[in-house]
């Protein structure tokens, strides 16, 4: 079971990439600018950002499984819709991907790691290297089919590969544990209110480690956001084919799966704030050698410097998140779905802001912007992880401060109360050997 949902990852994330190396055939195709060019890319995150906290929902509600298995089959019909050679059906489709692929990287989370007992801050991690792996085939296997096929052909081969997954997957027995009411006493069930929910979400969401994976997350997809928007269209004004550019975007990837399964491997040892808050600032360092220079060198150089960090955050953030729960509070679908949102929050502005940027600008001016907001996020997480402590309480620095000392009243023994045994003496009596056993009065 939990192989078929890592293989469910695999081909979305192959299926997701596949647009990327063709994104200079969409414009030519349609006669679409930068600025337009950057809402078709980015409508997938349109979609995850209005479904992704109901999916959430939905999955502590009527169980994981069901809601990943059904955005399996929406991100099957909607790849294929991609292959279509219309402009709206293209739209459709991708806004369809939107909707699936927050089902599974919010429920299909939730599900996995219910699968098993423990070990789950390394399953989730290891959905992020799935994921890097089908990011390296996507772009390499879509140019090269493209470029012999045409356009259409790389999208009925990944759709008809999802397809075939997501009906393995309805086909193998589940052992989730379905959601069903809570109980509290004997006799007695508790149902969560919907306000007492809202009310834990966002009380949930300030939580240290929580909002640490939240921001971190956010900036690893807007930053791969406006790299998949500006890098392929920037090689090919160099001069370079579709199949050049897949290749180019894979080499990150291969970048990213050794870094994120290294990520992995090591667990608690980077699941903490203040790793998540030094990938942030090495992320924002990254994006300079896109400002310095605007040939392939310095592009190319610029996108596999930023594959460090954001395979390190892309990893750690769920498992970040998820492991800093309170008693009470929203389920892991909710949490992640919670996640997801914010992430498509950032990957919308990014590439809507660096497509238009570019159109009015240059793409130099897009990157100078990306990296004046990742560096004031990743300085505030520094402060942040600086005053706190991994486990989310407040450094020793700060323990240390002296406190008042606050009276305490006299114990005052409780008067006795007729009826009451005797005193045991616990001790026995000095002229007998002690043996250990409390003496029992007769």
């Amino acid at each position: 079971m939990s192989f078929l949902v890592y293989a469910l990852i695999f081909v979305t994330a192959v299926s997701q990439t596949t647009i990327v190396p063709l994104l200079p055939v969409v414009a030519h195709r349609y006669g679409l600018r930068a600025s337009e060019l950057a809402w078709v890319l980015t409508l997938p995150s349109v979609a995850m950002l209005v479904t992704s906290a109901p999916v959430g929902l939905l999955g502590d509600r009527l169980g994981s499984r069901r809601v990943t298995l059904a955005g399996g089959v929406v991100l099957a019909l909607s790849v294929f819709a991609q292959g279509i050679p219309s402009l709206p059906v293209l739209v459709v489709g991708r806004l369809l991907f939107g909707i699936g692929y927050g089902a599974l990287w919010t429920t299909g989370l939730a599900w996995l790691s219910g699968l098993q007992p423990g070990g789950s801050s390394r399953r989730m991690g290891a959905t992020v290297t799935a994921s890097a792996i089908g990011s390296t085939v996507g772009p390499t296997l879509a140019g090269v089919l493209a470029s012999r096929f045409g356009f259409s052909v790389p999208f009925a081969v990944a759709g008809a590969v999802t397809a075939a997954v997501a009906a393995a997957l309805v086909a193998t027995p589940s052992r989730e544990r379905e959601p069903g009411p809570v109980s509290c006493r004997k006799g007695e069930v508790q149902q969560p209110g919907p306000v007492a929910g809202r009310v834990s979400t966002l009380r949930t969401l300030r939580r240290p480690n929580v909002l640490a994976g939240a921001l971190t997350l956010a900036l690893s997809g807007g930053t791969s956001a406006l790299m998949q928007l500006l890098v392929p269209l920037q090689l090919h004004s160099a001069g370079r084919s579709s199949q050049t550019i897949g290749l180019a975007l894979s080499a990150g990837a291969v970048v990213y799966i050794v870094v994120s399964a290294l990520s992995v491997h090591l667990g608690p040892r980077v699941t903490n704030l203040r790793t998540n808050a030094g990938m942030a600032a090495i992320l924002a360092v990254a994006l300079v050698p896109a400002l310095v220079g605007n040939t392939t060198g310095w592009v190319v150089a610029a996108y596999l410097a930023t594959v460090l960090p954001r395979a390190v955050t892309g990893t750690v953030a769920y498992a970040l998140a998820t492991g800093d729960r309170e008693e009470g509070g929203p389920g892991t679908s909710t949490v992640l779905g919670l996640l997801n949102g914010l992430w498509a929050v950032a990957t919308v502005i990014a590439t809507v802001a660096a497509g238009a940027l570019k159109t009015a600008f240059d793409a130099r001016t897009a990157y100078a912007a990306a990296t004046l907001v990742v560096a004031a996020v990743a300085a505030w997480l520094v402060r942040a992880a600086w005053v706190t402590s991994p486990a989310g309480t407040r450094s020793h620095r700060r323990l240390r401060r002296p406190s008042r000392a606050v009276p305490v009243a006299p114990t005052v023994p409780a008067p006795a109360v007729p009826g009451d045994l005797p005193a045991v003496e616990l001790h026995p009596p000095t002229d007998r050997t002690p043996t250990g056993q409390i003496p029992v009065p007769g």
